[in-house]
């Protein structure tokens, strides 16, 4: 599993987490239903929505991260990766 997908895991379950949440707290408030039930359906949902953002995440990730990286490393170097020293960054 790439760095990128990794990180997009991690992003998915911090989505999932609060997800879940959510869906407990307006369950037991809103709904009045009982613990349990609010619970069981929370965590179904924190579990579909963590893995569905993660896949999606990682995806994006996988995509865009190489770009941003090398965007950012020749940023902060002045340089362009994989050219001459010699060139310079436009100011």
């Amino acid at each position: 599993m790439s760095l990128f997908k990794k990180v997009g895991a991690v992003i998915g379950t911090a989505v999932g987490s609060v997800a879940g949440a959510t869906e407990y707290r307006y369950r037991t408030l809103i709904n009045k239903e009982d613990n349990q039930t609010a619970k069981e359906n929370a965590t179904k949902t924190k579990m579909s929505v963590s893995t569905k953002v993660g896949e999606t995440a990682g995806d994006l990730l996988e995509i865009v991260g190489p770009v941003v990286t090398t965007a950012v490393t020749s940023h902060l170097t002045g340089r362009v990766l994989g050219k001459s020293k010699t060139l310079k960054r436009l100011k």
